[in-house]
């Protein structure tokens, strides 16, 4: 496998592993004890531009290495359902889409509550004063949880994760350090878009170009884009949204394409067989290419025979397996 690969494949791992994160921290639940030295934190009815959050997390790795970084999520707008927000880390500022609502990351959707359980009632010490939580308990694909939220209004004040490795024992703490509090808002559904397995004739990347995948990772599902903004000269300007937020890249048309059409850019890979697979764009018949590399663990996509276009992969990785379909894109004529 070649190095652009190498780094596409290490990408896709790691905004993966950011993103079953992001999904897998938001678990909480309800409870019913008091202490009257807690303090009583009430969310605001509604929120506006410049209201806010601050998360603070660690990582611990199995060597001893901590790093500790404080991201602030500021609203700026709602634009076609979709919340905009600011993201400022040490690295700067940029704008991102939190398609879950814009307190996602604060407050855990009541649908993640199914694998844990509540263990006790503990006043947690935090930012805002002695809170009353129900502490949370669960695992999932072999990670232990534990998530301190408060049954008065959901907010999850702290997050704690392992997990065990060949390496050794990873961990991640997340504490909220700073808010002015508000509610979450409904999260619309999009259109389901059918294509067939025909290239437009203008194959040239444009403005406007997009590709969509889904990807699971575990019990985890999540949805991820890449759309061009702008092309000046030969390079490209391409806005890369997932349920964790928005970023924007510079990029070559190449390295745009090798995300749904890999094929040229792979070296080493083994054709194993054929399959019709059942797709967005219809019943397709594909070729099966694995790829196996040692310290990335092994893909196999499932690749139009006629277009060359990529439906569906999996990747094993570490013990974990993920698996992407694609569900939109500009190259296919529509049905």
């Amino acid at each position: 496998m070649n190095s652009k690969v190498l780094a596409a494949v290490a990408v896709i791992i790691i905004v993966m592993a950011a993103a079953a994160a992001y999904i897998l921290w938001q678990n909480g639940g309800g409870g019913d004890d008091d202490v009257p030295d807690t303090v009583k934190l009430e969310l605001k009815d509604g929120y506006v531009a410049g209201d806010y959050y601050v998360l603070e997390e660690s990582w611990a790795s199995p060597t001893g290495v901590t790093e500790t970084t404080t991201s602030k999520y500021t609203f700026l707008r709602t634009e076609g359902g979709i919340d905009k927000a600011s993201l400022s880390d040490d690295t700067g500022t940029i704008e991102i889409s939190m398609l879950g609502g814009f307190l996602s990351d604060m407050i855990p959707p009541a649908d993640d509550l199914a694998s844990f359980s509540k263990i006790t009632s503990e006043v947690l010490d935090t930012a805002f004063g002695n809170v009353m939580c129900d502490v949370m308990e669960g695992s999932i694909e072999g990670a232990s949880y534990k998530v301190w939220v408060c049954p008065d209004n959901g907010v999850a004040f702290r997050t704690e994760a392992s997990q065990d490795t060949d390496q050794g024992t990873y961990s991640i703490s997340r504490e909220l350090v700073d808010t002015n509090l508000f509610l979450v808002p409904d999260t619309p559904s999009g259109d389901d878009i059918k294509y067939k397995d025909a290239l437009r004739s203008d194959l040239s990347v444009r403005v406007g170009d997009f590709y969509e995948y889904k990807t699971t990772f575990g019990d985890v599902t999540f949805t991820t884009s890449q759309e061009v903004l702008s092309i000046d000269g030969a390079t490209l300007t391409v806005a890369y949204e997932g349920d964790g937020g928005q970023m924007t890249l510079t990029e070559s048309e190449d390295e745009f394409l090798v995300g749904m059409m890999p094929l040229a850019y792979i070296v080493g890979a083994e054709e194993v067989g054929t399959e019709t697979l059942s797709t967005v764009a219809g019943d397709v018949v594909c070729t099966i290419y694995e790829v196996t590399d040692e310290s990335q663990g092994t893909m196999k996509m499932w690749v139009s025979s006629s277009t060359h276009m990529m439906y569906y992969v999996e990747m094993s990785y570490n013990g974990q397996t993920m698996t992407f379909t694609l569900v939109g894109n500009s190259f296919l004529q529509e049905a």
